[in-house]
């Protein structure tokens, strides 16, 4: 893996950066951010689900599996987003502020 990304250009600063320690403690953060959000929009679900199964009682189980199943989808699909910008951003920041060498 990183004889092709250094086959692609990418220096060994930028590798160091993805496969060193400070990775490591990247990608924790950022699994932290992802259990948050599961756990939040299925607290959602089951608010929800609960509640038009008191007042309408017209729900299956089904019904509620899937509403559980696509608030995880939901969360899952925005820290999908929330982390690339992240690493984008992260990225960007490293490539400006490595020295340009000129051959």
């Amino acid at each position: 893996e990183r004889m092709s990304a250094m086959e692609r250009g990418l220096t060994p600063e930028i590798i160091r950066s993805i496969y060193g320690k400070d990775a490591v403690k990247h990608r924790d953060k950022f699994r932290t951010l992802k259990w948050g959000l599961m756990f939040f929009f299925v607290g959602i679900s089951f608010a929800v689900v609960s509640y038009l199964d008191s007042t309408l009682e017209r729900f299956s189980d089904g019904f509620k599996f899937a509403a559980i199943a696509l608030s995880i989808g939901i969360a899952l699909v925005i820290s999908y987003y929330i982390i690339g910008k992240e690493e984008a951003k992260q990225l960007m920041k490293k490539s400006e502020s490595e020295p340009t060498s000129t051959n």
